[in-house]
């Protein structure tokens, strides 16, 4: 069984724009430890852009989550307040 490679560049389908952003080196050096254990784990070839395109949509869900489940207590504590 022969590992799937997934292309590099835009996702086809999905409208998309380039997003510069400046990026500290520990953190790139953190992102490159972790693209090569989890090819050396699962033999799957992945690249900078796509893990950070991932981590921005779960950490945007999380987010959006957690906003989500606080806005019940958060509208509560208004009224009794108001």
């Amino acid at each position: 069984m022969t590992p799937q490679r997934k292309r590099a560049g835009r996702p086809q389908g999905t409208p998309s724009q380039v997003l510069p952003v400046r990026i500290p080196i520990d953190l790139i050096q953190r992102l490159d430890r972790y693209l090569d254990l989890a090819e050396t784990r699962t033999g799957l070839r992945s690249n900078r852009t796509e893990a950070l395109r991932q981590a921005l949509a779960y950490w945007l869900d999380a987010k959006e989550q957690a906003l989500q489940a606080d806005r019940p207590r958060s509208m509560a504590k208004t009224r009794a307040n108001g």
